[in-house]
Order: C-alpha cells, then structure tokens, then sequence
C-alpha cells in the first residue's frame, strides 16, 4: 500500500532542473531519521521526491511533514521486511529517471544529489556515479575515514567500498534485472552494485557529499575487518553466501583480476623503498647528532671553564671590595678624628688665607688686578686698573696704563702661566716724574702689602727716556 502527499505533487512540474530524482529511504524509525530526511529537505537540486518505506510495518505519523517542501510517498505492507525486500519495494514505487538510497541513520549533503546528476549528464555512457563519503561516528562526529576510491570492476569482485547512499543510479537499470536479492540479509547493496557493472561503469566525485554513521543496521561496520575472512563469522558468512552467488558467473579472466587486487607486491616494493630511505635519513640524522652532542660536550667543558675562571674572578673583586671598603671606614675614621681635633681649629685662620691665595691666583689668570698708587706729587689713586702684559716677544709693552705722567706694567704672572703653587711672586715696574712712588697691593678690598719699586729696569728707560 502506498500514500502520497498531493499538497507537494505540483513541485515536480515547471522545475528548473528536468529530470525527477528519487530518494528511497528504508526506515525502522530511528531517531536519526528527521536529520536524514532533513538532508533531502535541504538539497539544492529541486525535482525530488521522496519514497518513505515503513519497514517495521508499524505506520509513520505525520509523515507528508517529515521533509517539507517535498513529495513524499509512504510505502507501508503493514509488516515487517528486510533490507532487501524494502529496497524492491521503493524501487517499484519509485517514478524518478534516478534512484538512490537514503539509510534513516545516514545524511547527504546539500550538493549531493545535484553534484552527481551534471556527473551524469555530462556524458552518456556510465548509468551510475557515486561520491565521497566521510564516515562518522553514532553522535555525528567525523572519523578519520574516507571512502574515496576510483572505481574498479575487479576490486568490486573482492568486497564492497561503495556506501550505498553515495550512489545515483539510472532506473533504467531495473529493466535490465538489477535488484536486490531478498536472500541477502547484510551485502545486499554489494551484491547490487555487482548487478550494475554488468551493465555500465561508476563515475567517481572526489567531492565528499555523504556521511556514513558507524555501527549501522546492516551489521557490516565491524572493528575487525580480518572478522569478514575469519570462518564461522556471521560477516564471513554472508560474504560466502554472495560469492559463492556469483563465482560460477565470472569468467577465469576476472577471478585472475581479482586476485590481482590482492596482489600487494607492488606496495610492498615501493613501501620497501621508503623504508631503505628512511633508515637512511635516520643513520645520517644520527651522525649529526653525535656530531652535535660532541660538539655540545665540548662547549659544555668551555662553559664550565668560563664559569669557573668567572667565579675565581668574582671572588677577587669581591674580596678587593671588602678591603677598600674597610680602608674607607679607616680614613672616614681618620677623617672625623682629624676635624674634630685641636689643631685642626686652631690652623683655621692658615687654611682661609691659603684660600684666599688661591682665588688670587684665579684672579690672576684673568689678567685682572687692583692696584692703588699713592704719591706725595701726585696725590691721586688709581683704581680698577687693568694691566696690559708683554708681547710674545717680551722686547717692550704692547701697551701701558696710564694715568697723567704714571705708567706701570705686568711681567709676571703672563698669560702662559697655567700652573701655580701657593707661593706668588709678582714682577712689575712703574715710571712716573714726580719721584718715589708707593704701592699698595689689594685682595678683595683688603690691604695686602705696601712696597716701593726698588730695583732698576733699564728695558723700561729706553722705551720713556723722558721720564
């Protein structure tokens, strides 16, 4: 029996996409069935309609809701039925130009079915092609598995590598007998595909658009792969049960191609030359290590030689350090004792005129100094005066101060006098008509010294033979 959702049979007409698909999904109700029939929901292609198989027999509720914006058609016996049985049943019920399977534990990605209809159309000899397909773990979470091998007649022979759901296939192919044998319990999909190379070739998408939940019904997701050879096995056995189907069908020609399947020596060589190359790259990686581990020994033993010499030396200056610091606290010592005795108070008065000498140095060197010259004739003083000193030459005066018929002169200190001692001597001369003169040498305003000019300068007479 078989029900349809009328509301969605206008979608098929006027569709940009020409050619009706039709996803056949054997359902026992699980609870991933919403996601998978959410996936055929939201497939780019639009001409789609979907075959609900009720396999448990038992109804399903709101089914024309299940994939909106879809034709939905449920096909219901009212019993139980097989994986195979169901399949021939969407099958038979099915109206599309292409058929797939849609497992209610599986999912497809939104460009599946698109993808896989331009495959096709783009050539017209292959009458099935089939996709990448990631599998994934019972919550939905990818493995590290891909089923993405190029087609091969004789590696079918050997076992089945094509999901079912990543298959779009001809109807046409159900002319030529292609079903499934309902004596199958588990390899029905692989006794199928055997079916369809009779009859044409796979094309292969390397584009990954199915998703394979591990652990499905069909009780061929083992752990153990070496489980489907092992003998009393039940994967081992529904294994001999296909072959055992269609040895008498394959000519001597594909048993020896499928055998050649088998034939791993290639691999081996090549997996071989791998090996050697490795083993290589690992003895010459060796050899750079012992190369490095000597030469880190090496700087290992400059390092501590460093470290050692480096703590000889810091010891050294730590020590050196330790010393001058007690020498310091010594004449610290000293120091305080020497400020704080009797004699250092008592020559005070010795210190600031010592002082005192030194500043006239300083004045001295800048070739400034205040003299005041008395005389009974004269009776004028002159101050501020600034003394010219000789030429280079020392023959005459470049020039002289004076003061009416007075004239005095610097010899000593000159410019070139850099370095004095605490002892000062000045040198000097003074001419004047008017008879004895005396001078009085002043420090910062105070009196320093009164002399008179006692010894002859005749350098001085030739140049004022007048006075």
């Amino acid at each position: 029996m078989s029900q349809s959702n009328p509301s969605n049979d206008s979608l098929r007409a006027g569709s940009a996409d020409s050619k009706l698909v039709s996803v056949i999904c054997r359902t026992i109700s699980r609870p991933e069935l919403q996601q998978a029939l959410q996936s055929v929901a939201d497939q780019s292609y639009s001409n789609i309609e979907l075959i609900l198989v009720d396999a448990l027999g038992a109804g399903i509720a709101d089914y024309e809701n299940l994939c909106p914006g879809r034709n939905v058609r449920l096909v219901s016996l009212g019993e139980s039925l097989n994986r195979s049985r169901a399949a021939n049943l969407g099958i038979a019920e099915a109206s599309g130009d292409y058929l797939m399977f849609l497992d209610d534990d599986d999912w497809i990605d939104r460009e599946h079915i698109a993808n896989l209809v331009n495959l096709l159309d783009q050539q017209s000899e292959a009458l099935a092609a089939y996709s990448a397909t990631l599998k994934v773990d019972p919550s939905g979470r990818p493995l590290d598995y891909v089923f993405d091998q190029e087609f091969s007649a004789a590696q079918l022979r050997r076992g089945n590598f094509i999901p079912i759901h990543s298959v779009l296939f001809a109807a046409s192919l159900s002319h030529h007998g292609c079903e499934f044998d309902e004596n199958l319990e588990i390899y029905e999909d692989w006794d199928f595909w055997l079916q369809v190379s009779q009859h044409s070739s796979f094309l292969h998408s390397d584009r990954v658009t199915a998703f394979y939940r591990e652990g499905g019904e069909s009780e061929t997701a083992v752990n153990i792969e070496q489980a489907q050879y092992t003998a009393g096995h039940p994967n081992a056995l529904a294994r001999e049960k296909v072959l055992e189907k269609w040895l008498p069908r394959w000519s001597a020609a594909e048993v020896n191609q499928m055998l050649g399947t088998m034939d791993q020596s290639g691999s081996i060589n090549e997996l071989r030359g791998n090996v050697k190359s490795a083993l290589e790259t690992i003895q010459a990686r060796e050899k750079e290590l012992v190369e490095i581990t000597g030469t880190a020994k090496n700087l290992g033993k400059q390092l501590t030689g460093l470290h050692k010499t480096y703590a000889k030396d810091v010891q050294a200056l730590r020590l050196e350090y330790h010393r001058l610091e007690k020498q310091h606290e010594k004449l610290d010592a000293s120091l305080r004792e020497l400020l704080n005795s009797f004699s250092w108070r008592v020559t005070k008065p010795y210190r600031y005129l010592s002082q005192r000498l030194k500043n006239l140095v300083g004045s001295l060197k800048k070739n400034s100094v205040k003299l005041v010259l008395r005389s009974p004739a004269l009776h004028q003083t002159v101050r501020d005066v600034r003394a010219k000193l000789p030429s280079k030459d020392g023959d005459h005066p470049d020039a002289e101060t004076c003061t009416d018929k007075f004239h005095f002169g610097l010899d000593s200190p000159s410019e070139t006098h850099k370095v004095f001692s605490e002892s000062l001597t000045l040198r000097g001369w003074a001419l004047t008509d008017a008879g004895e003169v005396n001078i009085t040498f002043f420090i910062d305003l105070l009196e320093f010294r009164v002399f008179k000019p006692a010894l002859p300068r005749p350098d001085v007479t030739e140049v004022y033979p007048w006075l």
